[in-house]
């Protein structure tokens, strides 16, 4: 599911072991294209995969990338970040166990130990107190690795187990001696770590909380793998049905270790109200509190409002009420349509963000100015009053903005608003107001990307602005869909080429034919193929003329008894182009005034009307795509006595020719197919009619050509016929 967003335009847009268990892990869909209220007005990278989508976050933090800037605390400036990456990701355990052993035998020597980089080396000679205490612990990680990480390719092979009990115990007990010999508390901590997290995978969870509680928890480090240890803890009291202990625990995670929100939004769980009052009751950080609302807000059926008033309360300055402030935001813009679309009802929206309760919120913060960026409120108020159509409010809110407290993407959404605002104010756009767009759309301050979205803006607000005031050329030109999602009639059509060929266009103008996609040559195409299915041909020839002459991928006069896509493009054949095709049928029309001709002009004139049918090989003379979504229509107009509602699913004129054929042909085998293909056309109108309904109890009425048909079983045609057509030779057994 893809929201609608306000325009077409989105803003540009673990230790060793990434994977951390969070007991939430499982399939989630790509997220959705966001707003003009970007993530990126978050100051907080870490929040941003967490702003608006409908049915999951997308986890943008890299955890490798986490961790080795907590092993960068321990080194210093002295190992590179792609040096430190080698040492912790690349090497294998045969690597580290060979480096080890050769430190506590002989000690390091530079050129010793390769292929271990001489840096790296360097840095171990320079340390000794942490040589072999790091080795050791690397060489520990990377033996726990196995056995916290799924191994795909051993998946399916029952003699080798994902984990061994005796193997994960053997390390929790390796663990705890290792923990005893480390000099500092950064390496305690990732033993701790480590230890604990085999616990976990054993399915010891009281073990496992135990562990942490006493290895990780008491140690007064910044160490990041505290909170990826807490995270185990978190899964294991869910484990155990201790869930406000969890959701605690969780939200802590979230407060303070970016690299892992995600994942803590999947553990996160509170399904009472007491375990709730429980939780809120044992989290003492206010900032955890804050973290304790937002996790609940970002449930399903969650209530953003009420919890975003709770954070106002406990912490005003919190960067989760700004989380919850861009993601509502956001969901009010997803309630207007997408410029480009079939029609423009951005005017007539009356839905569209009428929570009173969320505006009254983000003016009171705004004025109260207590938040963490009061300018950011205050454009929010601003931009939830021009959705709400609501200008002169939008506009003196605007005014209150201070620019320069906004991020880059706040600064272009302000900028836009300066432009929309106005636009949004004018109740009658006329060239004078149409110059005063284009002076505004271009002023020199703007920089690429935000002309983009202006020229997006002005696009949106303008077409509506047309559609109220009927001008549908113009409406369409500025909403500029593709001609085979537009839909666009005849006098649309028409009244849009009038329009590109005027030699007076102003500035505006210009401007709007520049950037309208289709040429002239499809246009007229797209005109032609409307007069067609009108059956208008001599209209059509002129208009085709100035087309794009594009080919036809069937005969549309070569006929089958069988309907048939795609047979007839696989044998010899002319291929036409639609201007051929109409200057044909204009042929064809004429010649049924002439006694001689008729009975043949007829034939081929059902078989050209035929065929440009849904039913037909060659529906592409009139249609983009074969879609069967008028039936309904179309039986609402049989029902009114107005079969043309839907001509494309209408055989009637092609039967009408193919009766007209057979009565005036001399000629049995051409009697025959007329008769034949008039039955089909009867057949299809059964089919449109009743096609939802017991076909079977209408059949009897729609088969009066068949009964005709019956004089001529002796004919070749005949006979080919009720050897292809089960329905015929149905009809010929039911008649003896």
């Amino acid at each position: 599911m893809r929201p609608s967003l306000l325009f077409s335009i989105a803003f540009v847009s673990l230790l060793l072991f990434p994977r951390t268990q969070m007991n939430g892990c499982g399939w989630f869909e790509e997220p959705e294209p966001y707003g003009l209220f970007a993530p990126d007005m978050l100051a907080d990278e870490g929040l941003r995969p967490f702003t608006f989508s409908w049915s999951a976050f997308t986890d943008t933090l890299d955890r490798s990338a986490a961790n080795l800037a907590d092993w960068q605390s321990l080194t210093g400036k002295d190992l590179k970040p792609e040096e430190l990456e080698r040492v912790v990701y690349t090497y294998t355990l045969k690597d580290l166990a060979k480096l080890r052993k050769e430190s506590g035998k002989d000690g390091l020597k530079p050129n010793q130990g390769a292929p271990i980089p001489g840096t790296i080396l360097s840095w171990l000679i320079q340390h000794p107190e942490l040589r072999e205490p790091v080795l050791d612990y690397l060489v520990f990680a990377k033996t726990c690795e196995p056995l916290a990480v799924f191994d795909e390719e051993h998946a399916w092979e029952e003699d080798k187990p994902w984990r061994e009990e005796a193997v994960m115990e053997r390390l929790i007990a390796e663990g705890e001696r290792l923990y005893v010999a480390m000099p500092n508390d950064f390496l305690k901590a990732r033993v701790g770590f480590q230890t604990a997290r085999m616990a976990f995978y054993q399915e010891s969870f009281e073990r496992c909380i135990a562990l942490h509680d006493r290895m990780v928890a008491p140690l007064q480090t910044p160490s990041r793998l505290r909170y990826w240890s807490l995270a185990n803890k978190a899964g294991a009291l869910r484990r155990l049905g201790r869930k406000a202990e969890a959701a605690v625990a969780y939200a802590e995670v979230f407060a303070y270790c970016p690299e892992l929100r995600v994942v803590c939004t999947r553990g996160y769980r509170i399904e009472s109200d007491e375990a709730w009052q429980e939780a809120v009751a044992l989290a003492k950080d206010p900032e955890v509190q804050a973290t304790l609302y937002l996790l609940r807000a970002l449930q399903p059926y969650g209530l953003p409002l009420e919890e975003m008033q709770q954070i106002y309360k406990i912490n005003p300055k919190s960067t989760m009420l700004e989380l919850l402030l861009v993601r509502e935001v956001q969901k009010a813009e997803e309630k207007l349509p997408l410029p480009g679309e079939y029609r423009n009802d951005f005017w007539t929206a009356q839905e569209t963000a009428k929570d009173e309760g969320l505006i009254r919120f983000v003016q009171q913060a705004a004025s109260e100015r207590k938040v963490l960026n009061p300018a950011l409120w205050q454009l929010a108020c601003a931009h939830l009053q021009f959705i709400r159509k609501e200008y002169k409010a939008a506009e003196a809110s605007l005014k209150k903005v201070q620019e320069a407290q906004l991020s880059y993407q706040g600064r272009l959404l302000y900028r836009l608003l300066n432009v929309a605002v106005p636009l949004g104010q004018f109740n009658h756009v006329g060239p004078k107001e149409e110059i005063r767009v284009m002076e505004t759309i271009l002023h020199p301050w703007q920089a690429s990307d935000v002309h983009e979205r202006t020229i997006a803006l002005t696009r949106q607000l303008m077409a509506s602005q047309y559609a109220r005031q009927g001008d549908i050329a113009k409406q369409r030109i500025m909403e500029n869909a593709p001609l085979d999602r537009a839909e666009l009639d005849v006098p649309t059509l028409r009244q849009i080429i009038v329009f590109r060929q005027r030699k007076d266009l102003n500035g505006f103008e210009q401007w709007m034919d520049a950037m309208y996609t289709p040429s002239m040559e499809e246009l007229h195409e797209a005109l032609g193929m409307e007069l067609l299915a009108e059956a208008r041909f001599d209209e059509a020839i002129p208009v085709l003329e100035k087309g794009t002459r594009q080919t036809l991928p069937t005969d549309p006069f070569r006929q089958h008894i069988t309907d048939c896509q795609n047979c007839s493009s696989n044998v010899p054949q002319k291929l036409l182009t639609r201007l051929e095709f109409a200057q044909r049928m204009s042929t064809l029309q004429k010649q049924t005034a002439s006694p001689k001709l008729a009975p043949s002009a007829w034939l081929m004139l059902g078989h050209g009307f035929y065929n440009m049918s849904y039913y037909g090989h060659c529906w592409r003379i009139t249609r983009f795509y074969r879609g069967q979504s008028g039936r309904e229509t179309y039986y609402a107009g049989y029902e009114a006595g107005n079969t043309m509602l839907n001509r494309f699913m209408d055989c009637e004129p092609a039967r009408n020719a193919y009766r007209k054929a057979a009565a005036l042909s001399q000629v049995d085998e051409q009697k025959a197919e007329a008769l034949f293909m008039a039955a089909k056309c009867e057949r299809n109108l059964l089919y449109n009619l009743y096609y939802y309904q017991d076909r079977p109890a209408q059949q009897q009425a729609y088969q009066t050509h068949f009964a005709e048909l019956q004089a001529l079983k002796r004919t070749r045609f005949y006979q080919e016929a009720a050897s292809e057509c089960s329905y015929l030779l149905e009809f010929e057994r039911n008649s003896r």
